[in-house]
């Protein structure tokens, strides 16, 4: 795909959200019991990081705890280093698009091959 297919297709974003620490509450409420694929793009390094979650709002509520992220014993994931590293204020976060649960892994496995995120090594 080239690369302005690849913009245009990104302009069909869901949500966006920055500001994160702010508007950690929001985003948990808005995406409570949505299932969709997600993006968190690091700012300062453009590095991204591509999921799904058939429960947004519990995923997110989950990144927003830094004792979550941050316990080794839960997660050694490149993602939470790397909110840890550079703080929430260096990262945006947006819904690339909802779907049905069903397929979640499938349109998760679309962005991957599109992207091709450094975060998800």
């Amino acid at each position: 795909m080239k690369r302005n297919e690849i913009k245009h297709l990104l302009n069909k974003i869901q949500q966006s959200y920055s500001n994160l620490i702010d508007l950690k509450n929001k985003i948990i409420k808005e995406n409570l019991n949505k299932s969709g694929i997600y993006l968190w793009t690091n700012i300062i390094t453009q590095d991204i990081y591509v999921c799904s979650s058939i429960d947004l709002g519990l995923r997110f509520r989950d990144y927003f705890k830094l004792s979550y992220i941050s316990n080794p014993n839960r997660s050694n994931s490149i993602i939470h280093k790397a909110l840890i590293k550079y703080g929430y204020e260096n990262f945006q976060l947006e819904i690339l698009e909802y779907c049905d649960t069903n397929m979640c892994i499938e349109r998760e496995q679309f962005y991957l091959d599109l992207l091709n995120p450094k975060y998800n090594i």
